[in-house]
């Protein structure tokens, strides 16, 4: 009896340890397979319900104009954020950010029911908003440090400088070409939530150690940005216009000194104004340029000696029958040579002179000219224009592109066609951005000019501008003089072509002018071109007193000397 409760026991005992040697090895193996086969999986798992990362952008880099003078900034703001789970009650919290904020209470009641540790609410909020929501000291609503874009100077150079969003990112020009300069890479904010989501620690590196983007230094002088913004737009007012655009070249080097457009739009509110307002009109809108565009016939007839200064055109008396149309001139006129047709801005004249060039060689001028293709701009929005190639012109083409129709140009071609027919001949690439200063002040980037071909000869440029200035004395562009000194330039009125009448247009037109100062030696290349003019619809009348004007002004800015009747214009205090 004794010996078999014995046995009983002894069973029992080897049965529990079994029991407890399976127990343990199998933990032991779901140890091993936790702690090392499924480590990486689980430190995830783990690390996701304990911490949820907030991306944090840092500070991007000045804009500054050719001086330093700043074009855009940074500011330190608030940003509302919340923690779902501390608010107590998410429709009055939603109600009384909706009533301080002017935003739906609905987008914010989303964001409070998420089940998440933390959300943004309103990102980069004026001070009066923020003081405001901190008076409420509302439960689970938090704010924190962030940058907001600043733009100091307003609607200056808006299209140029661009804007940036409400995550830092660039959209639009500067801000959205040099991206990889301006921002450098995010860091991220983390947040610490226990098991339950309550408790929240927000933590990350700290602001000091955020490496700030680098400064992009721009050709724009934010003075005769000034200058040329506010001649513009008092150009289009007067001639009630629809719009316009100016550019202003340095005709040696294809620097951008000063680029407006019209309409304007203010950045720092850009959330207010439609994608129309923030594109760059001066580089990205075509227009046919109209009788601006004889010079450059001129120069190619002269450089390929195809014509001399005295050759003489009959320009029929102001009408000629040409391929079963009738060719028109604003004045009459009978004989005269080439100097004149450029002068008087004779159709006739430039068709004559068309036709004595060839189609060919006018072809492979205007390419060269860089009609046709992009310029090359350090901006983005370029338009390359619309140039056809010979086999498809039709046997009114010599004529039309004669007279500046039949292709499409920018404002920006426009000024580099015309700093080459002035500067001597050479054809430059031009730019905005002069270099880029990271935040010890060295200079990582520079650019300077970039000669793209040569075209004519110092000769033929000396003769282009000594026409030109005979446009602003004897011709059509007499409301373009500056008092002091001898400017070039040539007038243009362009009909808008209906393309859905496919005839141009006898109610709209594009007035323009184009020119240098002062004519010996150009300091400044100057296109201005007003949309869609009413009343007087003339180059002469409407664009070349905005050249005029801001030039006037420019040199003065500049210091540079007068070269006519004596008088020395300096800078005013």
């Amino acid at each position: 009896m004794k010996k078999g409760f014995q046995s009983k026991v002894k069973v029992r005992i080897v049965s529990v340890a079994l029991l407890l040697s399976f127990c343990g090895g199998a933990i032991l193996a779901r140890l091993y397979y936790l702690q090392v086969v499924f480590h990486q999986k689980l430190s995830s798992r783990a690390a996701s319900q304990i911490y949820e990362e907030v991306r944090f952008a840092p500070k991007r880099g000045d804009i500054s104009d050719r001086n330093g003078r700043k074009l855009a900034v940074n500011v330190e703001v608030d940003s509302v954020f919340g923690v779902p789970s501390r608010v107590k009650d998410p429709p009055a919290t939603a109600r009384q950010l909706s009533r301080i904020t002017g935003k739906s209470a609905r987008s914010f009641l989303a964001e409070l029911r998420k089940s998440r540790s933390f959300v943004w609410l309103h990102r980069r909020v004026s001070p009066d908003v923020a003081a405001s929501i901190k008076d409420l000291e509302l439960e689970g609503i938090g704010f924190l440090k962030e940058n907001r874009r600043y733009y100091p100077q307003r609607e200056m150079a808006a299209q140029l400088v661009g804007i940036a969003g409400i995550d830092n990112q660039g959209l639009e020009g500067i801000e959205l070409a040099y991206e990889e300069y301006l921002l450098r890479e995010a860091v991220w904010l983390v947040v610490e939530k226990d098991a339950r989501g309550r408790d929240i620690l927000l933590s990350g590196p700290p602001r000091e150690i955020l490496e700030e983007g680098a400064e992009v230094r721009i050709s724009i002088d934010e003075a005769l940005q000034h200058i040329a913004q506010k001649e513009l737009a008092r150009g289009v007012r007067e001639a009630e216009a629809r719009g316009g655009s100016i550019v202003v070249l340095a005709p040696g080097t294809g620097e951008v000194l000063a680029m407006a457009n019209l309409p304007y739009f203010n950045p720092n509110e850009f959330q207010r104004y439609g994608p129309r307002y923030f594109r760059n009109r001066a580089i990205g809108d075509l227009v046919e340029p109209g009788s601006i565009l004889k010079p450059v016939l001129l120069a190619a007839a002269l450089e390929e000696k195809a014509v001399t200064p005295r050759s003489l055109f009959y320009c029929e008396e102001g009408a000629m029958p040409f391929m079963g149309r009738v060719l028109h001139d604003v004045h009459p006129h009978g004989y005269l040579d080439a100097v004149g047709v450029v002068v008087n801005s004779s159709n006739i004249g430039a068709t004559k002179m068309a036709i004595k060039l060839g189609a060919d060689k006018y072809y492979e001028y205007l390419r060269k000219f860089g009609f046709g293709e992009k310029t090359g701009i350090d901006v983005p929005g370029e338009s390359p224009g619309l140039l056809r190639p010979v086999p498809k012109w039709s046997g009114l083409s010599i004529s039309a592109l004669a007279i500046g129709q039949e292709l499409s140009v920018t404002p920006l071609q426009m000024a580099a066609a015309y700093a080459a027919l002035v500067n001597g001949g050479t054809l430059y690439r031009p730019y905005v951005v002069r270099e880029i200063i990271d935040d010890e002040g060295n200079v990582v980037k520079r650019n300077g000019p970039v000669p793209v071909r040569r075209i004519i000869s110092p000769e033929t440029s000396r003769r282009i501008r000594s026409v030109l200035a005979r446009v602003v004395t004897d011709g059509t562009g007499q409301e373009a003089s500056v008092e002091g000194f001898r400017v070039s330039g040539k007038t243009g009125t362009a009909q808008k072509y209906d393309s859905r009448e496919k005839t141009y247009s006898n109610k709209r037109y594009l007035a323009s002018f184009a020119g240098c100062a002062p004519s010996d030696s150009p300091r400044l290349v100057v296109v201005v071109m007003i949309d869609e003019p009413e009343g007087s619809i003339w180059g002469g009348s409407v664009a070349a007193p905005v050249f005029s004007r801001f030039v006037e002004r420019a040199l003065r800015y500049l210091n540079v000397p007068a070269t006519e009747g004596g008088r020395v214009l300096v800078a005013e205090s």
